[in-house]
């Protein structure tokens, strides 16, 4: 008798054992499974957050970058079944919005200066807790993940720039203050309203410039470095490539390769610049503010928002978002030491209208923008300067740390 209760006792221990193991077991494989999990859904809430953040950086419209971030967001879920079954169909992102980044305080929709976003995907459970967790009562575990994006602190290092310099001089707005129309022309002058042209591969001559001032130009430029200029660039060849992003193509160009901007209105009447006087003109009379004509980068901006645009953003048609809003250095020009000149600061550049030629010179008429998108590393000032230039970038969410 004595032996079959020892016999009983014994299956007992060797039962919950056995339980033991299994629950061991079954929390080793489904600890990897959700570790595989998180990570997947962090990559894809990453690709989300930047998507949102392009798209609201081009248009200013945060309805425009939920519909982006969704279509991202189910696009990359589709690689990755488990995860998608994990989050259960019809799983969606969750998106708010704001003017700064410290601290992140959400605005509602539709709200003007909103630049970053917060995309979170809260209480997924993981799934296939029934199997051998499920005998200790186990069915899922909630993994979640977020991720915040934005423009970054102003750049130190710019890529993705026009391959122009504009001279300046130390003031603060280097010679360029905002809520102006500047003229500036290619010529040999070194004070601010002159330009020169950084150095590029021209091997394929006319054809080569005409590509780089359209934007295949790829090189970075570093503050505070010296950089190296190029005399003697053809204007024709020059105003033919920044007038691509005016839907206006020659001599080979495609919109394929260059695309123009989705938006094309222009000052009407456009503008003059009399040599002899110094002055911008708009139908005989002298303007200088950007107050005092009918278009600038402030009813730019809005219409990007809303449309409606002169073409269609692709993929749906040709044009794409900001072509007319480009990234520039601003040099010493009389500076100039072997064909090379320091850089004092960066600017954004918004193209009115049309480049045209005078002579062997290119003459732009730009607005200082408040701020733009380039390539590049970050510095340590923050966006929000005139003329600030800046990359787009994750950041990290205090509410997750595994963002």
């Amino acid at each position: 008798m004595m032996r079959k209760r020892q016999r009983g006792v014994a299956m007992v221990i060797i039962a919950a054992g056995l339980l033991a193991i299994l629950a061991v077991a079954g929390l080793a494989i489904y600890a990897s499974r959700i570790t595989y999990d998180k990570s997947r859904l962090q990559g894809v809430v990453d690709a989300t957050a930047l998507t949102a953040a392009k798209v609201l950086d081009q248009t200013g419209s945060d309805a425009q970058a939920i519909t982006a971030a969704n279509a991202v967001f189910t696009e990359n879920l589709t690689t990755f079944p488990e995860l998608r079954r994990a989050l259960g169909t019809g799983a969606t992102p969750t998106l708010v919005f704001s003017q700064g980044i410290s601290p992140f305080t959400p605005q509602p929709s539709g709200t003007l200066g909103l630049h970053y976003v917060r995309v979170e995907v809260a209480s997924a459970g993981s799934g296939g807790g029934g199997g051998l967790l499920g005998v200790i009562g186990v069915r899922s575990i909630p993994v979640r993940a977020s991720a915040m994006a934005g423009p970054s602190p102003a750049v130190g290092v710019a890529c993705n720039i026009v391959p122009i310099a504009l001279c300046g001089n130390g003031g603060a707005d280097l010679g360029y203050p905002t809520n102006r129309i500047h003229a500036i022309n290619s010529g040999s002058g070194a004070t601010p309203g002159f330009y020169r042209y950084l150095a590029f591969d021209d091997t394929g001559g006319a054809n080569a410039v005409r590509q780089n001032l359209a934007g295949r130009y790829n090189q970075c430029v570093v503050t505070g470095a010296r950089v190296p200029i190029k005399p003697g660039v053809n204007s024709g060849p020059a105003a033919q490539g920044i007038n691509s992003r005016f839907n206006q193509y020659a001599a080979g160009l495609s919109p394929t390769d260059y695309p123009p901007d989705v938006l094309q209105r222009e000052p009407s009447p456009l503008l003059s610049y009399n040599s002899q006087t110094g002055t911008i003109r708009q139908n005989g009379k002298v303007v200088t503010l950007i107050s005092q004509i009918d278009y600038g980068y402030d009813a730019y901006a809005a219409t990007t928002r809303t449309g409606p645009y002169d073409l269609q953003p692709s993929p749906a048609g040709p044009g794409v978002f900001k072509r007319r809003v480009v990234a520039a250095p601003v040099v010493a020009c009389d500076d100039e030491i072997n064909k090379t000149v320091p850089i004092v600061g960066l600017r954004c550049l918004f193209l009115l209208q049309r480049a045209e030629t005078s002579g062997a010179d290119a003459r732009i008429f730009i607005e200082i923008a408040p701020e733009c998108e380039a390539g590049g590393r970050p510095g340590p000032v923050p966006p929000g300067t005139p003329g600030g230039v800046y990359i787009l970038q994750l950041y990290r969410d205090p509410a997750s740390p595994d963002s």
